[in-house]
């Protein structure tokens, strides 16, 4: 298959090796110099291959909309895989727009955790009425220093919140819960460094009952918002299911970076299981999201079968209300100076 993969960055050469490795000819594009890359690179989509099946877009957030028109203008038809988040708050309705223009492309936003087997085993344990944590921590700056793309908008936000929030929707979450902030059930915290977001907590109490907390934060292990009470503080993924009961559910994802020097390592998930009664036990979950998301949305593209790219937007418009939010001087909405 002939894969065309605007954007040569960090998650674009991700991209680029596991699809040589999958024995796909692929091409970059990218109008800034890139790190050195074992296929050919052009300086704008119409170098590309003549006829490409397929397109993936790997650029910063604020690039996907212009990459993404470059990329229908060329081909109204064109099969695309755009990165999640498909574009930022500001871009959201010029985005809706492009797609109303364009009802013959086949367009979809990866969802590395909607495909993931520790996520599935998760909602096959645990009971659907449990409260839900979700909270992902890195720490970015040194990535940022040596210029990764940074996001001075959406700050923490604009990172690994999307995964949060596909997570949240794969167990059982309504896009109800998430879109409206009721101050009676509802609290948003951020840590903020100068106007740049680090860190964010999103609590709230879901119409099911059950209560939902979505945490991050990209300064490693000086959070101030939750405590994962486990693992490395300053590098995990932890989704965590507990009944009122006391019965816990504990996901511990592979953190970020783990297997970005082998794509070929084997990559492990935990999921600790304790009873209110005792007898924990811990299951060994063999998951390479990254990899499984991707094959199993190019073959949904080449057969013209996408998930439905709009309802990927529900997370920008989640994000959108946070940000709106930080502005307001409103009940149950603070934001802490970083130290």
């Amino acid at each position: 298959m002939a894969i065309a993969v605007v954007g040569g960055g960090r998650i674009g050469a991700l991209r680029v090796a596991m699809l040589v490795e999958a024995g796909h000819r692929v091409v970059v594009v990218d109008t800034a110099p890139v790190r050195a890359m074992p296929v050919p690179v052009h300086r704008n989509v119409h170098d590309a291959f003549p006829d490409p099946d397929l397109w993936i877009v790997a650029t910063p957030t604020a690039a996907h909309l212009p990459a993404l028109a470059s990329i229908l203008r060329r081909d109204p038809c064109a099969a695309v895989l755009l990165e999640k988040p498909a574009c930022t708050s500001p871009q959201l309705e010029s985005f809706r727009e492009l797609l109303d223009r364009h009802p013959l492309a086949c367009i979809e936003v990866v969802s590395q955790y909607q495909d993931s087997a520790a996520v599935l085993a998760l909602a096959r344990a645990a009971d659907p009425r449990a409260d839900l944590v979700v909270s992902f921590v890195k720490d970015r700056t040194l990535d940022e220093a040596r210029g990764r793309f940074r996001d001075p908008i959406a700050g923490v936000l604009g990172y690994e919140w999307p995964h949060l929030y596909a997570i949240a929707r794969s167990l059982g979450v309504s896009a109800d819960d998430l879109q409206t902030f009721d101050p009676d059930r509802s609290r948003v915290d951020f840590v903020d460094d100068g106007g740049y977001l680090l860190e964010a907590r999103w609590e709230t109490t879901c119409h099911d009952g059950r209560r939902l907390i979505l945490h991050s934060g990209i300064a490693g292990g000086s959070s101030r918002l939750f405590q994962c009470g486990g693992g490395d503080p300053s590098n995990y993924r932890l989704v965590r299911s507990t009944t009122a009961s006391g019965a816990e559910h504990s996901l511990w994802l592979t953190p970020s970076g783990a297997a970005d020097a082998s794509l070929a390592a084997t990559r492990k998930c935990l999921l600790v299981t304790e009873p209110r009664a005792g007898g924990r036990r811990v299951t060994t979950i063999v998951d390479d999201p990254l990899r499984t998301s991707m094959s199993r949305a190019i073959t949904r593209l080449t057969a013209r079968q996408p998930r439905d790219v709009r309802r990927e937007l529900d997370v920008i418009e989640h994000t959108e209300m946070l940000l709106r939010l930080r502005t307001w001087t409103a009940p149950r909405v603070v934001t802490h100076a970083a130290s």
